[in-house]
């Protein structure tokens, strides 16, 4: 009797050792399949490419950490690029300018899930050896900006909506570019955003641009309801957490965001018109 049952356990552990590589692929694959999905999350274009990648690479990993999904960077090489990306709907996480984040929800079926606190405007800065007093006395001249579709790029129409009266505008990779121009005379004037005023109190404030809500996080139709408020939650919080408030830092969002709606960016879109195809 003893040897049939000695028999009977050496059976049944052998057949549940032959199991085990299936029952840990069984295993692995119900992980997989847990955190299959990969969602974007887009590198604007209109910093140094450097630059961006380090600080929405950080960005990523705390949304991850706080929705428990796969969310990676996806950056462009140049402007364009980054537009063509952007209407065949690549990036499922966006944060962005007014014009575009309405484009995003009147064409690509994104919602704003919240935004930077605040209003945002563009102030168009010189030297104060070579200061002007109106806008339209840089006709002619050189002005750094960044490029179209950014909003920089989209605002200062607004000062010179003659196509034959306005400056020469100079593409650059960045602000901080647009910056390093003006002061070693490459470039007249920069067009950069008006909080960067008062870290350069040297400058002379020619003319400022209206304001328009401040820069949104849009989500794409792949992105699931409970992780879209997942992320709401995690940027409206972020200053009350350690991560978070780190974060925010790295991002240069020292004001923090709030919640924000499709509504609020209503219209904003029209910036864009006459931009490429749009």
């Amino acid at each position: 009797m003893h040897d049939i049952q000695s028999d009977r356990c050496r059976s049944h552990r052998i057949h549940w050792l032959s199991a085990l590589p299936l029952l840990l692929l069984t295993g692995l694959l119900a992980t997989a399949s847990v955190r299959a999905e990969t969602y974007y999350l887009a590198v604007p274009p209109f910093m140094d490419r450097e630059q961006g990648e380090t600080q929405f690479t950080e960005f990523a990993r705390y949304l991850s950490d706080k929705t428990g999904e796969d969310v990676q960077i996806r950056a462009s090489a140049n402007p364009i690029a980054f537009w063509e990306s952007l209407k065949r709907g690549d990036f499922d996480l966006v944060l962005d300018g007014p014009h575009l984040a309405d484009y995003r929800v009147q064409r690509l079926d994104h919602h704003v899930i919240a935004k930077v606190k605040g209003l945002l405007s563009f102030t168009l800065v010189m030297r104060p050896d070579n200061a002007v007093f109106e806008a339209d006395e840089l006709i002619g001249q050189k002005v750094a900006i960044t490029p179209a579709p950014s909003l920089c790029a989209v605002q200062i129409e607004g000062f010179y909506p003659n196509i034959m009266r306005r400056p020469e505008l100079i593409e650059v990779s960045s602000h901080e570019v647009a910056l390093l121009k003006l002061r070693s005379g490459e470039v007249d004037a920069a067009f950069i955003p008006t909080p960067l005023t008062a870290q350069n109190p040297d400058l002379v404030l020619v003319a400022q641009s209206e304001q328009v809500p401040h820069s949104a996080m849009t989500a794409g139709p792949r992105v699931p309801a409970r992780m879209q408020r997942q992320i709401r939650a995690a940027l409206v919080g972020a200053q009350n957490d350690q991560d978070g408030a780190r974060v925010l830092e790295v991002m240069n969002v020292y004001s923090g965001f709030e919640n924000a709606s499709d509504e609020m960016y209503a219209s904003y879109s029209n910036m864009l018109t006459g931009i490429w195809a749009y």
